[in-house]
């Protein structure tokens, strides 16, 4: 079994993930289940502070994926990418969350494309709903000012029965910071995307397998998107019940699924 806990479609900005191509990925790397979220709910440009211009409301951004998800036969489900810089219809997310419980199983934060910094008060309301719903909410986390590992430990102690998925365990670092704050919240997990597999086995060596689950950003490098996790993917045929944590049951707990 292998979980893929950070998936990708949509057309926006400098990308264009096919629906498709992220099924056949899936299928020929033997990846069971996943939880995948929608680019097109994007809100600034990548290369300057400038909102882009065809924003898409996010639950109609979630909801086109909802019928994708529906209509494919495999196992995925949503992780609801939020748009806390641009809209505040936080009652109309949480009734559509609600009604859609069974296929949306987490929500999905983005500092760099809400240029929203984790300490702002319009995550808030998203968290509000992710503690209400018992849903685990993933986090784009980066060596920046918006989204290190230090700032989303601290979300984590704010909002002590919500669970956090730190995704990159901070991208474009060391990823020392990152293991070190996976250590001091039980409520904060690691990702293993673009994390080389060094850094994986010494965080799970150091905080625990529990504290770790398997995510890529697929279909993000086209056909070569499991190119990077060849190392891991090999140690979990190698080894099964040392990373079968990492692998799968670790998110099936977390997402139920």
């Amino acid at each position: 079994m292998i979980i893929d806990t950070h998936l990708h479609y949509g057309k926006k900005v400098m990308f264009d993930l096919d629906f498709s191509l992220l099924i056949s990925l899936m299928e020929a790397h033997g990846i069971d289940k996943g939880l995948i979220s929608s680019i097109e709910c994007c809100e600034y440009r990548p290369d300057a502070d400038e909102l882009l211009e065809d924003q898409k409301p996010q639950i109609e951004a979630n909801k086109e994926l909802l019928e994708k998800i529906k209509g494919c036969g495999k196992d995925l489900y949503i992780s609801f990418w939020c748009k806390p810089a641009t809209e505040g219809n936080i009652d109309e997310v949480y009734s559509f969350i609600r009604e859609n419980r069974h296929y949306v199983r987490g929500l999905k934060l983005h500092p760099f494309y809400s240029r929203l910094p984790l300490e702002d008060a319009r995550y808030d309301p998203y968290i509000d709903i992710a503690e209400a719903l018992d849903l685990p909410v993933s986090v784009h986390t980066a060596n920046d000012s918006l989204s290190g590992p230090g700032q989303l430990l601290a979300m984590a102690k704010r909002f002590p029965r919500v669970n956090f998925i730190m995704v990159h365990m901070g991208l474009c670092s060391d990823n020392e910071e990152a293991i070190e704050c996976l250590g001091q919240a039980d409520n904060l997990i690691g990702d293993t995307t673009w994390v080389h597999f060094d850094k994986v086995l010494k965080a799970v060596e150091i905080c625990g397998p529990e504290k770790m689950i398997f995510g890529t950003d697929a279909p993000i490098d086209g056909a070569r998107s499991y190119a990077f996790y060849e190392q891991l993917l090999r140690a979990y045929q190698d080894d099964h019940a040392k990373w079968e944590h990492v692998m799968y049951k670790n998110a099936a707990r977390l997402f139920g699924i």
